[in-house]
């Protein structure tokens, strides 16, 4: 479940989808992360206080792999004596080379060659995670020591412990002191039988006592949490070489699947695509109905992302029959397909039957009561998703409350770049919202934010995070009256959403010419903003029809620029066929596209002396604002 798109997306002048994916703050200074140390760093950085390479103490290192804050990209550097590290920093210790560091607090670390080592917190108490081989000595404490490594350890003061792990294994030794050491383990429960449940076993290590304890890690616990996604790649393609040769089903299953997962992650959905068709195949000639309904409900991601909603909505719906018949109805995999469907609505303008998903997905999360992994991400989902429709319906206050909720979860989560990306839509939801509310700095902030997130998983090159991002802020900058910047954006996005997807049309093209319209209107540029609108509404025709909202979204920029152009008759039609599908979608609930509409009729029927036409818009348009910021009513078709 890697791949959703749950962020609020919502327009001045209509019903708004927005990606997945977003972009925030342009520049991460490296020289920040990584610096000489500095008295301003003293307190919150630690320092180089030795280096040894070959068994001699030198004052540099060449050649040290710095991560820094992102996940794609290893940065090679060298690293010298005195150097500060400061929150955040990632590093990898190269062959023959061991480095010593001393904490502000005077806690010492060794890490020893190929060990990865993250500084996690260094305010309250100390926080790092460390796979390889390190050693801490534990001299002073403020709240906590923490390392982690998959496990985690925390110690008291006067304590000295190793940390030794490989790719199958971690190991603590226990030289001085205490050690209590939580570590997450998987128990089948009798009344649930065959389910997995993650709990957390607990147990404590002593010099005195017993002194060592091993656990064994599964492989890609240890990628997913130190490697990039393009080593992930690597990582599950040689993996699914080594299972395809090996003619297991099963491994094909999980080695295509956490494939599939990553290139949906990087942007490539049709990549994504062969390998979750190829655990489709795999599941279903190994009779692993399970296995068969994780395929579909991936394709169903894919095939939303390329537009193919018919086939997505398909996918999804035979997803979600195969879990219901798996699986007790109080499930999260059930709650997970449900948000599925319900994202997959929403962007089909089908919001009562978005709603009606969502409520039972929720009442599931609320009986089931667990605190895992699944469950807490899940949750922060469909919190996302609802907050979304709300958003899209222009219920912002009913939205904003849901996006700190998901926020909060996600926060509870180990960061894995699945969280990370959760975190970045509800940073970029909540821009979205302050956009439309007015509050312009603000929006660019938490949008600059949510791209500091999406650039530590994402990377920086062509990708649907990144054309997403600009968009936004180039129709936050329109609204700003920095109409030339976002010209510059809008243009640049629509250009790298062409790179991506050729010639072929995407939704997500739409809305970028929905910004370009809006941004020409702005400086009169009416007829290259008619433009703009009919091309967008001919995309959108060819993927949902006449009658959805986003059609009309673009009808009512049609009839705003032929207004401005003086062509009245062109202008009503649309703004009254625009009102008719808006009023088929929202039935008698309040939008603020379908007031305009309503507006923009009633202003060219007075202006063209059609008073009793005009009246009985004025009427509509009076009964429409008495429903303002009351929720969405269920009564109209979908």
């Amino acid at each position: 479940m890697i791949a959703t798109e749950e962020a609020v997306a919502v327009r001045r002048d209509g019903a708004r989808h927005f990606s997945r994916c977003a972009l925030a703050c342009l520049f991460l200074a490296f020289s920040l992360l990584l610096g000489r140390a500095q008295s301003a760093l003293a307190q919150d950085a630690m320092t180089v206080e030795w280096i040894e390479v070959q068994g001699r103490k030198v004052q540099r290192a060449e050649g040290v792999v710095i991560i820094g804050i992102r996940f794609d990209e290893d940065k090679r550097a060298a690293i010298s004596v005195s150097q500060a590290l400061i929150k955040g920093i990632r590093l990898e210790i190269p062959a023959l080379t061991r480095v010593h560091l001393r904490s502000p607090n005077g806690n010492q670390v060794t890490l020893f060659p190929h060990t990865r080592f993250v500084v996690l917190e260094l305010t309250t108490g100390e926080s790092y995670s460390a796979c390889g081989e390190s050693l801490f000595d534990v001299r002073k404490l403020l709240k906590f020591f923490n390392v982690s490594c998959k496990s985690s350890v925390a110690s008291v003061r006067g304590t000295k412990f190793w940390v030794r792990s490989n790719q199958e294994q971690i190991t603590y030794v226990v030289e001085q002191g205490t050690v209590s050491i939580s570590r997450d383990v998987y128990v089948s429960v009798r009344n649930r039988p065959g389910e997995l449940i993650q709990t957390v076993n607990e147990e404590s290590l002593s010099a005195g006592g017993r002194a060592e304890a091993s656990y064994r890690l599964d492989k890609k616990e240890i990628v997913k949490e130190f490697r990039s996604l393009s080593d992930t790649r690597k990582y599950f393609e040689k993996e699914l070489g080594a299972s395809l040769n090996s003619n297991s089903a099963a491994a094909v299953v999980s080695s295509a699947l956490s494939l599939g997962k990553t290139f949906l992650l990087q942007g490539d959905a049709k990549g994504a695509k062969q390998k979750f068709e190829l655990v489709l195949n795999a599941a279903r000639a190994n009779r692993d109905r399970k296995a068969e309904a994780w395929a579909l409900n991936n394709l169903g991601v894919v095939a939303q992302e390329l537009s193919a909603l018919s086939e997505s909505l398909a996918h999804h719906n035979q997803a979600l029959k195969l879990r219901r018949s798996l699986y007790d109805p109080i499930h999260v995999e059930i709650a997970q397909s449900l948000n599925n469907l319900a994202i997959l609505n929403r962007a089909l303008g089908n919001y009562c039957e978005a709603l009606r998903a969502l409520e039972e997905a929720r009442e599931i999360q609320r009986r089931l009561q667990t605190q895992d992994y699944d469950s807490k991400i899940t949750s922060a989902k469909l919190a996302l998703t609802l907050a979304t429709v709300h958003g899209e319906t222009a219920r912002f206050s009913a939205a904003l409350p849901l996006i700190d909720d998901a926020r909060k979860l996600l926060r509870e989560l180990r960061l894995t770049p699945e969280v990370a990306v959760e975190l970045a839509n509800s940073d970029l939801a909540t821009g979205i919202i302050l956009r439309e509310q007015g509050d312009l700095p603000e929006a660019i902030r938490y949008m600059q934010r949510a791209y500091a997130q999406y650039q530590q998983v994402l990377g920086t090159n062509d990708h649907p995070a990144v054309a997403n991002v600009e968009e936004e802020f180039g129709l936050t900058y329109s609204r700003n009256n920095e109409v030339k910047k976002s010209m510059e954006l809008l243009e640049h996005a629509l250009a790298m959403w062409r790179r991506m997807i050729g010639n072929g049309e995407n939704r997500y093209v739409t809305f970028v010419l929905q910004h370009l319209g809006e941004a020409m209107e702005r400086v009169g540029r009416h007829g290259d903003a008619e433009r703009a609108y009919r091309q967008a509404a001919d995309i959108r025709r060819r993927l949902y029809g006449d009658s959805h909202p986003l059609v009309a979204e673009s009808l009512l920029g049609i009839a705003r620029a032929q207004n401005a152009l003086g062509n009245q008759a062109g202008a009503l039609d649309d703004s009254m066929h625009a009102a008719r599908i808006l009023r088929k979608v929202y039935g008698k609930s309040h939008h603020p596209q379908l007031e305009e509409a309503l507006r923009l009729s009633g202003a060219i029927l007075a202006a063209q002396g059609r008073t009793s036409e005009s009246v009985e818009i004025s009427q509509a348009l009076a009964q429409l604002q008495k429903v303002r910021g009351e929720p969405l009513t269920c009564s109209a078709p979908n």
